[in-house]
Parts: C-alpha cells; sequence; structure tokens
C-alpha cells in the first residue's frame, strides 16, 4: 500500500505535459493520487503554494511537466520515505538528485535512455535538491517564495527554508525520467532568480547547488559573462555537447513499465541494514 500523495506540477505547454507526465505509467491506476495541473500561473512558486492551500494529502510532489513516472514509482517512493523516517527524522525536503556541501553530487535519475547516479550513498544528506521533482510534507508548513517570480531557484529557496528550521534535506533512490530538452544558454531571469537567492541567503553562503555555488556577486558576474561568451559561440552552430550523453545507457521501454533500478547507485550503511533486514 503506498501513502496518498499530492502530485503539483506548473504547465506551460500541454503537449509536453500529456506527453510526458499525464502518460506516466504510474497514473493507470489513479487511486491515492491527487494531481494539480496548474496552469497559468506566473511563477512555479505561486503555482505550488496555490496547491499547498487546498491539498488533501499531507505528502507533496512537485514536479516538473517533463516528468516521468515509472509504474511502481509510488510504491517505491513511500518505501524511500518510510525509511528515512526511520533513519533521518528530522527530514525537510526530498528529492531524486542534490548537491552535497562537499560539491558532490548524490542522484538516481534517468535523462532520457541514460542512467545518472551520483558518488555519494543513498539516501544522503545534500545542501539543495534538483528542481525537477522534490516532495514535502504539508504540515511542516514550508512555503515557497512568491517573490521568486520566476521558474527558477525555488528548490534552492525551499532547501534554505529548511536548513533554516533545523531540517535536512535528502536524495532518496526513487528515479524517474526527466525528458528535459538540452539548453544553449541560460535566460536573464535565471540570474534575477540568483540575485535574490544571494541577497536572501547571504548569510548561508556559499550554497553549494548542481546549477553551481551561489557565492555572491562577483561570482554571479562570471557567470553570466560565461554565459553571455556561450551565446555568442551559438552565433556560429556551436553547441556544447550535453552533459548527459557520456551517462551509461538504459532500456527506458523496460524500466518505466516495472518502476525498478537500471544499474542502480551506492547504498548507505543505514540503507545496507534496512534492505538486508527486509529480506530475512
Amino acid at each position: 500500500m503506498t501513502t496518498p500523495l499530492t502530485f503539483v506540477v506548473p504547465v506551460g505547454d500541454d503537449t509536453i505535459y500529456e506527453r510526458y507526465f499525464n502518460s506516466s505509467p504510474l497514473f493507470t491506476n489513479r487511486s491515492n493520487f491527487e494531481i494539480y495541473c496548474q496552469r497559468g500561473f506566473t511563477s512555479a512558486a505561486a503555482a505550488f503554494n496555490a496547491a499547498i492551500d487546498t491539498a488533501q494529502n499531507d505528502l507533496l510532489v512537485f514536479c516538473h511537466q517533463d516528468i516521468v513516472l515509472p509504474a511502481a514509482w509510488a510504491v517505491n517512493f513511500s518505501q524511500r520515505i518510510d525509511e528515512l523516517e526511520y533513519l533521518k527524522p528530522q527530514w525537510g525536503v526530498v528529492g531524486c538528485a542534490g548537491q552535497t556541501r562537499e560539491e558532490q553530487l548524490a542522484a538516481h535519475l534517468y535523462r532520457h535512455d541514460r542512467e545518472l547516479c551520483g558518488v555519494v550513498p543513498l539516501p544522503a544528506s545534500v545542501r539543495t535538491l534538483d528542481e525537477c521533482i522534490i516532495c514535502f510534507r504539508r504540515s511542516s508548513g514550508l512555503r515557497f517564495d512568491e517573490s521568486l517570480a520566476w521558474f527558477f531557484f525555488y528548490a534552492v529557496d525551499i532547501c534554505m527554508q529548511a536548513e533554516a528550521r533545523g531540517l535536512q534535506s535528502y536524495v532518496v533512490d526513487s528515479p524517474c525520467f526527466h525528458q528535459a530538452k538540452n539548453r544553449i544558454s541560460l535566460p536573464a531571469s535565471f540570474y534575477r532568480a540568483e540575485q535574490l537567492i544571494i541577497r536572501k541567503w547571504r548569510d548561508r553562503l556559499p550554497i553549494q547547488t548542481l546549477s553551481g555555488r551561489v557565492a555572491g556577486n562577483g561570482h554571479l558576474a562570471r557567470k553570466k559573462l560565461r554565459n553571455a561568451g556561450g551565446q555568442f559561440l551559438a552565433t556560429f552552430g556551436y553547441r556544447r555537447r550535453p552533459w548527459w550523453v557520456g551517462l551509461p545507457r538504459i532500456l527506458p521501454e523496460k524500466l518505466v513499465e516495472c518502476g525498478g533500478a537500471a544499474l542502480g547507485c551506492p547504498e548507505s550503511d543505514a540503507q545496507r541494514s534496512i534492505n538486508n533486514a527486509s529480506r530475512q
């Protein structure tokens, strides 16, 4: 039996939403699932908070519209949450990919036909999480900051809010597919959002994230310069090689129907003890 879940998805393109998230094998049987398809919002924070206000379930899952959830994802995720409650009851936010304070990758995620596994055993405590899918309890009182009036850095901010309350963020081993397009460069709104994070969390800098360290205005200026260089080169047809193409290949059609791991990622000693006990 799975824990009742509420999914919240900001939708900016109905074709992408229908092709990916809404076609996930998980939703063949929608029992125990509440789904908020949030259209017409100008920011992710506003879309998410509107759902928080009326959600019926305590466990809230915030997703991108280009996420695909395997058939057994909810069962696997519920088990991981139960294990985390046992191991680390003071958890605040969970996800499937994140960056540790030591700037190490903790992850288990599928990107198209590739598998991303981090070097840190799971579950892993991280400083921040990737925004493709994150989860927290409604009863935690966490809410998204609507002054982040875009679709960037909301996961970084919610992880910082949890940290400020003495709660930790974790990556758990419950992989999904992220079918995002490749970006040639980042929009100006990305850097405006990072600037807000710098001002809001100045006393907690540097902040380790999967899109690079947030470390102040000078560091941000260098990021902008590199991005502008990439945009300039793109006018001449230069394209950077997507970061994920060198990852191990998988067979998505098999994994998406069963929800099982492909290569699998390293597990922590505590996780291994739980897994061994469950097999006895």
